[in-house]
C-alpha cells in the first residue's frame, strides 16, 4: 500500500493544482507529509501491535487508509486533500506490521528472508508501476478516481485481513511482560544493552533505504544537468534503474536458497563497497563517463541495495522476539526522512558543483555505510547469541547447563 499511495498520483499533480486552485508546491506538500507521517505512524503502530496484537492494529490502520483515501478523492480544496492524505498515511505506516507478522509466523530465518524479499519485490514493482497506472487512470477517468481505486484496494485488504488473518502474536513470555510493565521501549533497550549489533543494523537500514530514495530522487537532475537528457532519455534511464532493483531482489531470492541471510548481507555490503569506491574515485578525478556507463554504475549500486534488503530486515527482527512490532516500526521511522535529507544533499551537490560532486557525495555515503556495518555489526555477528532463534537459544542454554551442572534439567 505505502509505495502505491505515495506515487500513484504524481503524474496528476499539475492538473490537481489547477482544479484545486492552488500551487504545485502545495499539492506536493501532501506527498511529503504522507511520507513523514507514514514513518512516524509506523513506530506507533508497532508499539500498539506489540501490546494489543497485530490483527486489531492492522484493521484500524486499514480503516483509516480507506477513510483517508475517500476524503482525498472528494477534497474540494488542497487543505482537505492534505488532511485526507494525513489519515491515509496511518494506513501507509502499517507496512511495519507485515515484517512483524512474518517474524511471528515464520520461525526459520532463511524462509523468512525469502518471504521478506518477496515483499521487497512487490514494493519495487509498486514503485515502478504506480505512477504509470495512476497516470493512465487520471487520463481516462480523472485524478479523483485514483484515490477512489486506492480506497477500494484498501477495502479489499481490510476484508481479507478481517476474514483470513488470525492473530499472529503469541502470548508474551513472563520476562517480556515484566519488561513491558517497565516501559514501552524497555524491550528494545534490553536488546541494545546486550549488544550494539542490532542498533548497528537499524542504523544501516535507515541509511541504506535513505540512500536508495535519495539516489532515485536526484538522478533525473544528473541526467539533465550533466548530459542534457530529455524526458524520453530520462524515462529509459530510470526504467533501467527500476529493472536493476527488481534484479537485485530476484538475485537475493535465488541466493537465499544456497546461502544464509548473513552471507548474502555481507556479500551485498562488499558489492556496495566496491561500487562506492568507484564513484568516489571518478568523482575525485572528475571523470565524466558516457551516460550509459554511468547508468550501468548507478544501476549496479541499486542492484546491491536491493540484494541485501530482504536479509537485512530478517536478521534485524530476530533479536527482538515479542517486540518485533516496535523494532520494525523504529526501523522504518527514519527511512523516508533520511531519504529526503540525502536526496536534498545529492540534488544540491549536482546543481552547485556538477556530476563529480554527486559521485563524491554518493561515494562518501557508501563509505559511511561500511564504517557503521563493519564497525558496529562486525564480521562475525551471526555468532552473537542475541541473533539465535528460540530453539537455538534453548539448545545453547542446555549445553551451558550441562557443562556447569553435569546434566540439563528437563523443561
Amino acid at each position: 500500500l505505502a509505495p502505491v499511495t505515495q506515487d500513484a498520483y504524481i503524474p496528476s499533480m499539475p492538473v490537481m493544482a489547477v482544479e484545486l486552485h492552488t500551487t504545485e508546491s502545495a499539492v506536493g506538500l501532501s506527498l511529503q507529509i504522507n511520507w513523514i507521517l507514514s514513518g512516524l505512524v509506523a513506530l506507533a503502530l508497532g508499539i500498539a501491535s506489540d501490546k494489543y496484537g497485530r490483527r486489531p492494529v492492522l484493521l484500524f490502520a486499514l480503516t483509516c487508509y480507506v477513510i483517508g483515501s475517500l476524503i482525498a478523492a472528494l477534497a474540494p480544496n488542497v487543505g482537505i486533500l492534505i488532511f485526507g492524505r494525513c489519515i491515509q498515511g496511518v494506513g501507509g505506516g502499517s507496512q511495519a506490521l507485515c515484517y512483524a507478522i512474518s517474524r511471528d509466523m515464520i520461525s526459520d530465518e532463511e524462509e523468512r528472508s525469502q518471504f521478506n524479499n518477496v515483499l521487497s519485490i512487490l514494493g519495487c514493482l509498486a514503485i515502478v508501476l504506480a505512477p504509470i497506472l495512476g497516470g493512465m487512470v487520471a487520463v481516462f477517468m480523472g485524478w479523483r478516481m485514483v484515490f477512489i481505486l486506492l480506497a477500494c484496494w484498501g477495502l479489499l485488504a481490510l476484508f481479507n485481513i478481517f476474514t483470513l488473518l488470525p492473530e499472529t502474536k503469541q502470548e508474551a513470555a513472563p520476562e517480556a511482560k515484566a519488561a513491558d510493565e517497565q516501559g514501552t521501549f524497555e524491550p528494545l533497550l534490553t536488546v541494545f544493552r546486550r549488544s550494539l549489533r542490532p542498533l548497528g543494523l537499524m542504523i544501516c537500514m535507515w541509511m541504506l533505504m535513505g540512500t536508495l530514495f535519495g539516489q532515485l530522487s536526484s538522478l533525473a537532475f544528473v541526467f539533465d544537468i550533466a548530459y542534457g537528457s530529455g524526458t524520453t532519455e530520462i524515462f529509459f534511464c530510470m526504467s533501467a534503474l527500476a529493472i536493476s532493483a527488481l534484479g537485485g531482489c530476484a538475485a537475493c531470492f535465488l541466493m537465499l536458497k544456497i546461502h544464509t541471510s548473513w552471507q548474502v548481507l555481507k556479500l551485498g555490503m562488499a558489492w556496495l563497497l566496491a561500487l562506492g569506491a568507484c564513484f568516489l574515485s571518478m568523482g575525485f578525478v572528475q571523470v565524466q563517463p558516457p551516460i550509459y556507463s554511468f547508468v550501468a554504475f548507478a544501476a549496479a549500486y541499486i542492484f546491491g541495495l536491493n540484494l541485501l534488503m530482504g536479509p537485512l530486515r530478517s536478521v534485524l527482527a530476530e533479536p527482538f522476539g515479542d517486540a518485533a512490532g516496535i523494532a520494525n516500526g523504529l526501523a522504518m521511522l527514519l527511512e523516508d526522512p533520511s531519504g529526503a535529507v540525502l536526496g536534498f544533499i545529492f540534488t544540491w551537490a549536482v546543481e552547485t558543483s556538477g556530476q563529480s560532486a554527486w559521485m563524491v557525495a554518493l561515494g562518501l555515503t557508501a563509505v559511511l555505510h561500511q564504517v557503521i556495518f563493519w564497525g558496529l555489526v562486525g564480521d562475525r555477528a551471526e555468532k552473537d547469541p542475541i541473533f539465535a532463534s528460540p530453539s537455538e537459544d534453548f539448545a545453547r542454554q542446555v549445553s551451558e547447563g550441562s557443562k556447569s551442572k553435569g546434566s540439563p534439567k528437563r523443561v
